[in-house]
């Protein structure tokens, strides 16, 4: 439906009685929609009169000029009105139409003369004034025409205005599109170069890692200084390898140097004996004179046995060797270095059914609907996974914060699947992360629920480091109140990572206690648990949110879970 043209009607006041009767011959224009007439009668009391004519003009579309001798007297009109509507016309905004209702020198009126004017007669298309009697027999005739005529005006501005406004909209669209198409552009240029430079600060951070690394290892190397130290540092960095060939030359260079001496020495040993024998002691002497060889044989025996006593020390060498790897790894294995740290941490769960999601009725809909989900017998980490955990498993520690009993954290998803799989090495067991639903069943106390909003409470202060109390940072596991199954930190501390992809709300959701899994490297995971820098709403053991599978955040760890048939 195309808005009602604007509508101005210049009239003298001595043409009243025409003005009326042209308001009463639009009014079916305007029921219509096609017209919005305004003239000087809908000048509120208060209202400047000039000012509102002025503004009127200006919004006007169509401006209808009632031509008679009064009006061309007019001073007003002529210098005010038809001025302003004129210098609109020239400017491409308004059409002025002229209506002759009586007749009048308007052959020379200024800026009219040459317009076409209305009513034209509709058998000879004569200009003829409204209130010519005699020709139209009655003005409303007279109208009639004037307004048939109208109409055809009224029609083309419509059409012409609807193209004009198509015209703009498809420009506006265009405009809108190309913006959005520059502004995606930079969006991808900024989050290329972000993504670059983040990808470089990554790149410089394992570098330098890798370098102290390779320094420490080359350090352990020269403390050793021995054949295997160097190979085994060789095998494995590279920042001192030509260093390492060296000292492997050297030392096999000394070790055949010490072998060259001892055959001189036994050599010389072998002289002496046959040049002197009376200086040997008695039993020297009885020993030697007791072989039944003669002096050519005993040299022999001699130069053999230092030959065979050069290379026993090589194969004592190797003994040697493999001894140190034995009791490297019973070391291991008494030390506790090669043993699994969570055995004794991990809580058996028995399994069960319980309304999962928002059963409080304060949650959003991401929590929703609350459904049943039946979960097998499993277990479950008493706390988050530690940095002297994370440490010992790694040998790093990518936490901001510091200290062996705090959780791990700055750890994506990504970072924890490393984790496992080299403690799954180490321990020959099946770790992993919990499923969604099996954290939340653990959090909500399992069987024996109390049906807490937070983990073991309903006070958080009680069971959960969050916004309010921990002082802008992670503080050690297991401090906090356990919940009912004696799990700590399952509410506020750090984020726990979990198994499952996000998915907006849990329709279609799994109800057997299964991870939700619908791509293995599905874009975004779910975490739980709330956090030390987050307000009491997010502690809630029903809230849930996700993130990318590679983001570290400082608020961001995990615990671990373990299928009851993985346990032994």
């Amino acid at each position: 439906m195309p808005k009602p043209l604007k509508t101005f009607i210049i009239y003298a006041r001595e043409d009243t009685v025409f003005k009326n009767e042209l308001l009463r011959q639009l009014a079916p224009f305007a029921r219509m929609g096609l017209l919005e007439k305004w003239d000087d009668s809908d000048i509120l009391p208060g209202e400047e009169w000039e000012k509102s004519i002025e503004n009127a003009l200006e919004a006007s579309h169509i401006v209808l000029m009632l031509v008679s001798a009064d009006s061309l007297f007019s001073e007003f009109i002529q210098r005010k009105e038809l001025k302003k509507a004129l210098e609109q016309k020239r400017e491409g905004l308004t059409c002025v139409i002229p209506i002759l209702v009586r007749d009048c020198m308007y052959d020379m009126a200024e800026g009219i003369h040459d317009l076409q004017m209305l009513p034209l007669h509709p058998v000879n298309r004569s200009l003829t004034p409204v209130d010519d009697l005699a020709t139209w027999g009655s003005r409303a005739s007279a109208w009639a025409a004037a307004l048939r005529q109208l109409r055809e005006v009224v029609n083309e501005l419509h059409a012409r205005i609807e193209d004009e406004e198509k015209t703009l909209r498809e420009k506006v669209e265009k405009l809108a599109a190309l913006a959005a198409e520059a502004q995606r552009a930079e969006e991808a240029k900024v989050a290329n170069a972000m993504a670059a430079k983040e990808a470089e600060a990554r790149r410089e951070k394992n570098a330098k890692l890798q370098r102290s690394k390779d320094e420490a290892a080359w350090k352990v190397a020269l403390e050793l200084d021995s054949l295997e130290a160097y190979e085994d540092y060789i095998d494995k960095y590279n920042l001192h390898e030509a260093e390492a060939h060296e000292q492997i030359g050297k030392l096999i260079a000394s070790e055949a140097k010490l072998r060259a001496a001892q055959k001189a020495k036994a050599k010389s040993a072998r002289l002496v004996v046959e040049a002197q024998p009376e200086k040997l002691p008695d039993g020297g002497k009885a020993a030697i004179v007791a072989q039944p060889v003669t002096t050519d044989k005993q040299a022999s025996f001699l130069d053999a046995a230092t030959d065979l006593l050069g290379d026993a020390l090589f194969d004592a060498y190797d003994t040697a060797k493999a001894v140190a790897t034995v009791v490297t790894e019973k070391t291991e294995e008494i030390t506790g270095w090669n043993s699994d740290p969570f055995d004794s941490l991990m809580v058996p769960i028995k399994g069960g059914t319980f309304d999962m999601g928002d059963t409080f009725g304060d949650g959003g809909s991401t929590e929703k609907p609350v459904h049943k989900v039946t979960l097998r017998d499993f277990h479950i980490c008493k706390y988050p996974v530690t940095q002297a955990q994370w440490k010992a498993i790694m040998g790093d520690n990518p936490s901001h914060f510091k200290g062996d009993d705090l959780p791990v954290e700055k750890v994506s998803w990504d970072d924890t699947q490393g984790f496992i799989k080299k403690l799954n090495e180490k321990t020959g067991k099946k770790y992993r992360l919990p499923t969604e639903s099996e954290w939340e069943y653990a959090a909500k106390g399992g069987t024996i629920s109390k049906g807490f909003k937070y983990s073991g409470s309903n006070q958080l202060e009680e069971v959960a480091w969050f916004v309010e109390n921990s002082s802008s940072k992670t503080h050690p596991v297991g401090q906090k109140k356990p919940n009912e199954l004696g799990l700590y930190d399952m509410s506020g501390n750090v984020w726990e990572w979990v198994e499952d992809d996000w998915h907006g709300n849990y329709n279609s959701a799994p109800d057997n206690g299964s991870a939700w899994v619908d791509n293995p490297r599905g874009s975004t995971r779910v975490f739980r648990s709330g956090t030390w820098l987050r307000e009491a709403q997010f502690c809630r053991v029903a809230y849930r949110y996700h993130s990318a599978l590679d983001n570290r955040s400082s608020h961001m760890g995990f615990r671990l879970a373990l299928s009851l048939q993985s346990v032994g």
